[in-house]
């Protein structure tokens, strides 16, 4: 195990030197205390990982890498082609059986744990317009959303990514308020007109933030996990970035640990419908109280 500043590197071997569900409780602390785990070498993550590589390259070729930069009718093509292999990737069951298969490995019951649907993001460079589904997005945390403060993070790339294109965080805003768009935002404006509104509430001033990212790289084969309440973003690079995220609710989480507190949320109403049991797949509304 490895610290550096707030991020924890963790290997195999180092989850295997805790005892029996002492890691489940060490990771969970340290997540909702506003420690970023970066996890090494796990081998679901490397199947999953494996698995989108082949099927991308077999079902796109070369077209899904090029650097489209006008409005062409190829250009809609690819547009179309992707969006409908990003709801498609939503349904895949190995990707979600060697998710669950992951996240026992680390001492998670899948019995108790929810998870909203697992994503392929495709960020374009920053002069070109994004083609997928979920843009990118400026600084945010995810609760403000969800209003869900127990939600975890699990985002890991699947192309070789540079500091330019990664993700980053500011720790130096786990508990501090920050102004931001919650109070405006709304969910359902944004499904019916995804062009206009944002995918997530954002902060007002993102300049305020500036020198004060931390870049985080992580190798292929690693996953990043982190409280949804971190304050986080994605740096618009000179290349492609393809990733997998999702995000998980773990019941009665909220009574077993001390969670984030609601700092800056002003929105109204929880998410819950967003989570699914990965054995019951039941809504986490049918358990939350």
């Amino acid at each position: 195990m490895y610290k550096k500043n707030k991020l924890i590197f963790i290997s195999l071997n180092d989850i295997k030197s805790f005892n029996k569900n002492q890691f489940h409780i060490f990771f969970k602390k340290m997540i909702f205390s506003g420690y970023i785990f970066i996890l090494q070498s796990n081998p679901y993550i490397s199947n999953i990982i494996r698995f989108v590589r082949n099927d991308i390259s077999e079902s796109f070729k070369k077209e899904l890498f090029y650097n489209y930069n006008t409005k062409t009718k190829k250009e809609s093509y690819l547009q179309k082609k992707l969006q409908d292999y990003q709801e498609e990737f939503k349904k895949n069951c190995f990707i979600k059986k060697n998710f669950s298969l992951f996240l026992n490995s680390i001492g998670l019951s899948t019995k108790n744990t929810f998870i909203d649907q697992i994503c392929l993001r495709v960020s374009s460079p920053k002069k070109v317009q994004d083609f997928g589904i979920l843009p990118r997005a400026t600084a945010h945390r995810d609760t403000w959303s969800s209003n869900l403060s127990e939600q975890i993070n699990w985002w890991f790339p699947i192309k070789s990514i540079i500091d330019t294109n990664s993700l980053y965080f500011v720790p130096e805003y786990f508990k501090r308020i920050i102004r931001n768009t919650s109070a405006d935002w709304n969910y359902f404006k944004y499904k019916q007109n995804p062009d206009k509104f944002t995918s997530t509430p954002t902060i007002k001033d993102p300049g305020v933030i500036k020198n004060k990212k931390l870049i985080i790289r992580p190798r292929l084969g690693e996953i990043v996990c982190f409280s949804g309440h971190h304050l986080h973003g994605s740096n618009p690079g000179d290349s492609i970035r393809l990733n997998i995220e999702t995000r998980s609710i773990s019941l009665n989480d909220h009574t077993k640990f001390r969670i984030p507190k609601k700092i800056d949320y002003h929105g109204k109403g929880k998410k819950l419908k967003w989570f699914k049991g990965l054995e019951s797949k039941n809504c986490l509304s049918l358990y939350y109280k």
